[in-house]
């Protein structure tokens, strides 16, 4: 993690006003970062002004939710910020709360862990937000279908090990299969790109892993 504060221009706004970027009922993803410096992808659902969070088990990112703790969620349009995540070279600022970041988030809100409720195979945390961090608006690019492939390949290759750990294996080669659909897409509609790049490391990887667990 990187020992600088965040650069973009925060600026704190009411959390009602923050709250009407996120529809009611609406998963959205986010990067969370934690005190100890763990930083992840994690959907996020806005609950009548409360998120939901459902995460599998295991989760290093779990242990770091006790009640009352405080992380932090940043929003981006920019699918290559959540793969570099997931790699582990993504470039992070200390952000308000001295809780860690992707550098220069356009949207950033700190959330307070109000509950826990364990269900089957996973804990679903809440979330309420304490403030909100806004720097004049997401980052705006011209939009191609390769940004929304490579979350969705992203999101799936995330699941593959807890499906495994939970004895799912028809659902891993599910995953795998809609990985590999969504690789190939995005080969065919944005080849040579760092989009192209990373939904093949992805891939390889998904394999990877799916391999050495079964």
């Amino acid at each position: 993690m990187e020992g600088k504060a965040c650069t973009s221009g925060l600026q704190e706004i009411p959390v009602g006003l923050c709250l009407g970027f996120f529809e009611e009922d609406v998963i959205y993803e986010a990067i969370v970062g934690s005190s100890n410096g763990l930083v992840r992808p994690l959907g996020l659902r806005n609950m009548g002004g409360v998120f939901q969070a459902r995460i599998y088990h295991p989760s290093s990112l779990l242990g770091e939710m006790g009640v009352n703790s405080t992380i932090s969620a940043s929003f981006t349009d920019d699918a290559l910020v959540y793969y570099d995540v997931l790699e582990g070279k993504a470039k992070t600022c200390l952000g308000p709360g001295g809780l860690p970041a992707p550098l220069d988030p356009g949207l950033l809100v700190l959330l307070r862990v109000s509950g826990l409720r364990e269900e089957d195979l996973l804990t679903r945390v809440f979330l309420k937000p304490e403030a909100c961090y806004y720097s004049g608006g997401i980052r705006v690019k011209p939009y191609t279908r390769a940004n929304a492939l490579l979350l969705e390949e992203l999101i799936h290759y995330t699941r593959i090990k807890p499906y495994m750990d939970q004895g799912f294996g028809p659902r891993v080669f599910r995953l795998l299969s809609l990985i590999e659909e969504y690789a190939s897409t995005i080969s065919r509609i944005a080849p040579g790109s760092e989009y192209e790049h990373a939904a093949r490391r992805i891939a390889e990887k998904a394999w990877m892993q799916a391999s050495m667990l079964l």
